[in-house]
């Protein structure tokens, strides 16, 4: 199901899971390869242990793109990626 970014002044979040990213310096992300800011990423002790809670602000821009691939970079390598579709 698409995500709905709403109105202009709504800001859009990606809640992401993955392993072995809280240790990295630096963590950067691309959604529909638009720059996108890392707000937090720590570990997700209390809902799944061994798991880091990442969490992205996405851009507006993507309102109404359809499915776009998500990259989360750490320390300069890409982790798998995944694809999300905006309405």
């Amino acid at each position: 199901m698409p995500l709905n970014l709403g109105s202009s002044s709504d800001v859009g979040v990606l809640l992401l899971y993955g392993t072995g990213m809280k240790h990295n310096s630096t963590l950067t992300a691309t959604v529909g390869g638009v720059t996108a800011t890392v707000s937090r990423a720590d570990a997700d002790a209390v809902n799944y242990r061994g798991l880091d809670a990442i969490t992205i602000t996405v851009p507006h821009a993507l309102a109404g793109q359809g499915q776009v691939p998500v990259v989360v970079w750490a320390d300069g390598k890409p982790a798998n990626t995944v694809t999300v579709a905006f309405k």
